[in-house]
């Protein structure tokens, strides 16, 4: 499609443009597209070229630093003769300006109101957390702009596993114990015994970074391991969820702990821990989590709890460890 431009000198009014977008959501699976509009609002004789300038989270297809690892395509850069073709004029002063590497365009056509820009995932190997690209109207003489300059579109992966970390972990601990905090402790500890000998776990994890509409197919619990004594073998192990997770490491104690270890069991899923080889141990616990993600919820807690008395206890590595730490493992 050939465009014409009328010269700045010739021009006695601008175009007012702005962006919207009615698709803001593009994913690769399937390669499936996102995209917006710039519109102006006269029905102008001419086209009207508009630039914008490109950002976000995602690679741009502009970013000559990372080429070859785009998140998309579908995005520009203005063509040279954009300057040349107003040499002397006060376009080619302005379209110096605004040529540049994170600067894309789009030309609205003569006698058109609007034109749409399509962004298409690269359907990559890479495991990445919801990406942003963003697209902000920049300024120039041939036109004004709007109430509306920026859009944002966001890009779903779909590989993996992704992993959560935990942002927060203790274990409580009733008896004499019930009032001391174990937050800054190398291991945690799962018990159920006689008053004084019972402890329990709590473990927070940060989905922030997560994408809700990624699809997660399962969601796991892993955590690292075993029995502190061969007394005993294959001891049970539940992960139970909790709601709140606005506890704190260095304050939760057992005489300070969450209502879910006076209420009847909510268990999502068991775990036996064989003996005392330290391994990795895992739990469904795809439900919670996914209706975490769903509410909106940038942090989500677990706890480990036995419902039946033992006597070694099960034991795990903290995040304040030298390494195996627990983790939230989402996989399609």
């Amino acid at each position: 499609m050939t465009c014409s431009f009328e010269p700045l000198e010739n021009r006695t009014m601008f175009s007012v443009v702005s962006v919207a977008t009615l698709d803001p959501n593009a994913s690769e699976a399937g390669q499936d597209p996102a995209s917006f509009f710039v519109y102006r609002q006269d029905r102008a004789p001419i086209a009207t070229r508009v630039y914008f300038t490109v950002g976000g989270t995602a690679t741009s297809p502009l970013n000559s630093l990372k080429a070859g690892f785009a998140d998309y395509t579908g995005i520009h850069a203005p063509p040279p003769p954009v300057i040349q073709a107003f040499a002397g004029t006060a376009r080619a002063a302005a379209a110096i300006g605004i040529v540049g590497g994170n600067t894309g365009y789009v030309d609205i056509p003569a006698g058109q109101t609007y034109a749409v820009v399509t962004i298409t995932p690269v359907d990559d190997t890479r495991v990445e957390s919801l990406e942003t690209a963003t697209f902000t109207l920049k300024p120039d003489a041939e036109y004004q702009i709007g109430s509306s300059s920026t859009v944002a579109l966001s890009i779903h992966d779909n590989d993996g596993p992704v992993v959560a970390n935990d942002i927060a972990d203790s274990y409580l601990r009733d008896g004499n114990s019930a009032n001391t905090n174990f937050g800054h402790s190398t291991h945690l500890e799962v018990k159920k015994g006689p008053i004084g000998f019972n402890r329990a776990t709590l473990i927070k994890f940060d989905l922030s970074h997560l994408d809700p509409l990624a699809g997660y197919g399962h969601v796991t619990l892993k955590v690292f391991g075993s029995l502190s004594n061969t007394n005993q073998k294959n001891v049970v192990t539940n992960v139970l969820p909790f709601a709140d997770s606005s506890w704190s490491e260095t304050d939760i104690t057992w005489n300070h702990r969450p209502i879910i270890f006076t209420r009847g069991d909510s268990t999502l899923s068991t775990a036996t821990i064989i003996d005392n080889t330290p391994r990795w141990y895992t739990w469904d616990v795809t439900s919670f989590v996914k209706s975490e993600l769903a509410a909106g919820h940038t942090a989500c807690t677990l706890v480990l709890r036995n419902m039946n008395d033992s006597d070694p206890i099960a034991t795990f590595n903290s995040r304040e460890a030298s390494g195996n730490h627990p983790q939230l493992v989402f996989t399609a």
